[in-house]
C-alpha cells in the first residue's frame, strides 16, 4: 500500500519519456488489490442482507446489473463511434446508480444497511469487471468495421527465430552482446520498433529497434522517425557495414569498444548471409536466423 500510495505522486505531477512515472504505481496496484479484496469480503460478511426479501433483490441484482451492464456497452457503440460521448454514457449511468446506493448506505439503519452495502459492493465490483471490455470493446467493432482486428503487416518473431534467440540465451554469458542485422517488425514499412531479440534472447544488443529509446522519446511528439535522423547515427554506420558489406574494420570496433560477441542474421526480415559467413564461425541456423561467434 505504500508504494501505491507513493506512486499516486509522480503518477499525478510527473511525466517524463517512457512513462516510468507509473512503475511504483503498478506495482503498487498488485499491494491495492490484495488489501481490496480482504475489505470487500469483510464489508460483505459483515453487514448480511438480513430478510429472504432482501436475499431476493441482492439475488436479483447480481442478474439484473451485468444485464444492464452489457446493454450500456452495447447501444452506444450502436450509435456512435466517439469516445467522449461513449465514456460520458457509461461512466454517468454508473453514477446515477452509485449515488443513490451510497445515500442508502449512509442513511439506513442497522437493520437495512447490509443490503445497501451488498448492493452497493455488486455494483461496483460489476463495473470493475467491465472495466476492460469497456477500453477494448470499443477499439474492436471498429476494427472490424474496417476489415481488420490485427496486424496482418510484419513479422516480429516466428518458432524458429525464438529458438535462435533461446539458443543464445541458453548458452552464452549473460555480459554477452548481441549485433542484429534487423531493426523494425515489418521490413517492408519500418517502424524500428523490434526488440525481440534483446528480450527473449536476455542479452544486450549492439542495435535493434531504436523507436523506444531514451534519445527517441526525448526528442518528442513532433519527431518523425526514420534512418535519415535516427539518434544513434554512428551505430547504425557500424552496423550496416558489417551486415551489409561484411566490413571486418567495423567488425573490429563493434567487438574492441562494445563487447560484440554475436552477430545475428535475421533471414524473416531479408537478412542476408553472404556478407556476414566470413566474419566468424557459425555456431546456430535454421531457416529464420544463423548465429555467428565472432570473438573467443
Amino acid at each position: 500500500m505504500s508504494l501505491f500510495a507513493a506512486g499516486l505522486l509522480p503518477y499525478f505531477l510527473i511525466v517524463e519519456p517512457g512513462v516510468s512515472e507509473l512503475f511504483f504505481t503498478q506495482y503498487g496496484y498488485a499491494a491495492a488489490v490484495l488489501v481490496s479484496a480482504a475489505g470487500i469480503y469483510w464489508l460483505w460478511w459483515a453487514f448480511p442482507s438480513g430478510t429472504s426479501r432482501g436475499r431476493s433483490v441482492v439475488a436479483g441484482f447480481v442478474i439484473a446489473w451485468p444485464v444492464t451492464l452489457l446493454r450500456l456497452i452495447g447501444v452506444p457503440l450502436l450509435l456512435t463511434s466517439s469516445d467522449k460521448l461513449l465514456y460520458l454514457v457509461w461512466y454517468g449511468t454508473l453514477g446515477l446508480i452509485v449515488v443513490p446506493l451510497l445515500a442508502g448506505v449512509v442513511r439506513s439503519g442497522p437493520g437495512r444497511r447490509g443490503l445497501w452495502v451488498r448492493l452497493l459492493l455488486i455494483t461496483i465490483l460489476g463495473a470493475s469487471a467491465f472495466n476492460v471490455p469497456l477500453d477494448v470493446v470499443p477499439h474492436l467493432v471498429r476494427a472490424s468495421r474496417n476489415g481488420s482486428l490485427y496486424v496482418h503487416g510484419g513479422t516480429g518473431l516466428t518458432a524458429a527465430m525464438y529458438r535462435g534467440l533461446e539458443w543464445i540465451r541458453q548458452n552464452t554469458r549473460s555480459t554477452d552482446v548481441v549485433a542484429v542485422s534487423n531493426y523494425s517488425v515489418d521490413a517492408n514499412h519500418p517502424e524500428y520498433d523490434d526488440i525481440y531479440y534483446s528480450a527473449f534472447a536476455e542479452r544486450r544488443v549492439f542495435l535493434e529497434g531504436w523507436r523506444y529509446g531514451m534519445k527517441t522519446l526525448r526528442l518528442g511528439p513532433h519527431y518523425h522517425i526514420s534512418r535519415m535522423n535516427m539518434p544513434y547515427p554512428e551505430c547504425l554506420r557500424l552496423n550496416d557495414a558489417v551486415f551489409q558489406r561484411g566490413d571486418r574494420a567495423a567488425l573490429r570496433v563493434l567487438i574492441r569498444d562494445y563487447g560484440v560477441c554475436y552477430l545475428l542474421v535475421d533471414r524473416v526480415h531479408y537478412g542476408k548471409t553472404a556478407k556476414v559467413s566470413a566474419l566468424g564461425r557459425r555456431v546456430f541456423s535454421n531457416s529464420d536466423v544463423a548465429i555467428y561467434a565472432v570473438r573467443g
